[in-house]
């Protein structure tokens, strides 16, 4: 399987392509203007951008992408595992915004999972600090924790859990 590398972390080609809505699909059931563009921010870094998409359409702030994955979601996949990227931002942004950590079932890959996976604590400690849930399981059955340790961030992931 091809992979992107990030360092000794690494995020499976596939998942990337998941992350990154193109805009509109002939499958999808919303048009693609209904959803918060986290992309424009991710690729440009235009935080304004996402903040002015908010306020016209705050309701948008939890609706999944055609791929499932909300604007949160999206945005703790763009900031991989560089806690000093500006992306980092976007997510605080959201959590503050409301966006919830959450999803309204058992068995859904969460941002908990994704952070995990990526291995950015400060995300895993602003994640956990909004009530995301550390004992969540996704579609393999595995819990946050049990992500990281998969992904070699067992580590980062406990010492951010225990985070003040």
């Amino acid at each position: 399987m091809s992979a992107h590398r990030q360092g000794r972390n690494w995020i499976p080609a596939a998942l990337l392509v998941a992350a990154i809505p193109l805009g509109g699909c002939f499958l999808c059931p919303h048009p693609p203007d209904e959803y918060v563009d986290i992309d424009r921010f991710a690729i440009n870094e235009d935080l304004p951008g996402v903040k002015a998409d908010l306020e016209l359409r705050p309701g948008d702030l939890n609706l999944p992408e055609e791929h499932g994955l909300t604007p949160l979601d999206l945005a703790v996949l763009h900031c991989m595992d560089d806690p000093e990227h500006p992306k980092t931002e976007l997510v605080r942004f959201l959590l503050e915004r409301g966006a919830n950590p959450n999803p309204k079932e058992n068995g859904v890959t969460t941002a908990l999972h994704f952070a995990a996976q990526v291995g950015n604590a400060e995300v895993i400690t602003m994640l956990v600090h909004k009530h995301a849930r550390i004992d969540a399981t996704d579609e393999r059955g595995e819990t946050p924790q049990q992500r990281a340790a998969r992904f070699h961030n067992g580590a980062v992931y406990l010492s951010a859990i225990a985070a003040p």
